[in-house]
């Protein structure tokens, strides 16, 4: 079951349920809560809530959603009752459905305002691209599945100017977010890795801690009853079990936080890579100091010895690059390696001398090449 708003022919709406295996056409919203300006289910039973901020976002979602030709619309804050604990928890596990199956979402960005002026905002988008880029929107950890999930998604300003859609905005939210192109355009995100859809979330927050947990759940395919006050260690570990049981032995046991997540996927994808110099990868636990070998510098090994030591050592940060690890997860998830050498050293991006190979993966060029 779902709950969704229907326009009624005095041009106000009204809460309806409808069974969720075959709803009718409905456009969904996708925003960030401001805190006690959000119109609630009770708000809307008992007839009250219009004077909260919040109300113009409903509004707004109504009458885009006619425009578009549809009767019925989908907004979070007042559609599910979040007093009742199994309507909340269906609500989490079915979240990422319900935003697939919308006809259409339409973003609105509370922290982007178009000039009154300016009448087609697709055409001169040098008047919000940079409040675009900053929106908090982008930071929020249950947007991510917003994101990806529906068909169709449409930006709008807070003054409800179209901003573009998935498609047209594509290269500023990849940039923005780091998410691949390919799931921008609708592919599975069964055909992305464990590790790289992780790290879709990874700079996103939530209210609550365990949400950062919830929030991965459609990301994933798995289902997980909500446990608020469980932690969000214990919640990952509960996800991690599911994942496991989905795709079949993905981690150890023990209560992990998301950047041991990170580390731990990193560490599977290493282990099923043979890479061709010889080496042996071993991420580091991040609490011994890293201490390098005698004859590692020039002054302890001949010149062309030391040039070898580096040509190997930049073929494999370059290979390691290569497995679709985002830099970030490995500068903070420090990773040991062993040349063919026998020489041990850590992954540094200092190492990757090739500018045509860290444009190619396109990494920020901020980091220092020697």
């Amino acid at each position: 079951m779902i709950r969704l708003l229907e326009h009624t022919l005095s041009g106000a709406f009204r809460l309806v349920s409808v069974n969720d295996e075959d709803p009718p056409p409905y456009a969904i919203l996708s925003h960030t809560w401001t805190e006690g300006q959000e119109v609630t289910y009770h708000d809307l039973v008992e007839g009250t809530g219009e004077d909260k901020s919040g109300y113009e976002k409903i509004r707004f979602c109504g009458r885009q959603a006619a425009a578009d030709g549809l009767r019925h619309f989908w907004v979070d804050t007042c559609c599910i009752n979040k007093s009742a604990g199994v309507e909340l928890s269906t609500a989490i596990n079915s979240m990422f459905r319900w935003y697939q199956r919308a006809s259409k979402c339409y973003v609105y960005l509370t922290d982007v305002v178009v000039p009154d002026e300016v009448a087609d905002a697709e055409t001169f988008p040098i008047t919000w691209a940079e409040a675009f880029r900053r929106s908090r929107w982008f930071t929020r950890g249950w947007t991510l599945q917003e994101l990806l999930a529906p068909p169709c998604v449409e930006f709008f300003s807070k003054n409800g100017m179209l901003l573009g859609s998935r498609i047209s905005l594509e290269q500023e939210i990849h940039e923005i977010t780091k998410i691949a192109r390919e799931a921008l355009r609708g592919r599975s995100l069964d055909e992305f890795s464990i590790m790289e859809r992780t790290g879709w979330a990874a700079q996103r927050t939530t209210k609550l801690k365990e949400d950062k947990i919830y929030c991965l759940l459609g990301i994933f395919g798995v289902f997980l009853p909500p446990l608020y006050g469980e932690g969000e260690a214990y919640a990952t570990l509960r996800l991690r079990r599911e994942i496991e049981t989905r795709l079949g032995g993905w981690g150890t046991a023990g209560p992990l936080d998301l950047s041991d997540m990170l580390s731990e996927a990193m560490k599977r994808i290493q282990a099923a890579t043979t890479i061709d110099t010889g080496c042996s990868v071993t991420p580091s636990s991040g609490n011994e100091p890293f201490v390098e070998e005698e004859n590692q510098s020039p002054e302890n090994c001949r010149e062309q010895e030391w040039q070898n030591h580096t040509s190997e050592r930049c073929k494999m940060c370059c290979q390691l690059l290569q497995q679709n690890i985002p830099p970030q997860v490995l500068l903070e998830n420090p990773v040991i390696l062993y040349d063919g050498f026998g020489q041990r050293f850590a992954f540094n991006l200092n190492w990757v001398t090739s500018l045509n190979v860290r444009q190619t993966l396109e990494y920020p060029l901020n980091y220092p090449i020697y």
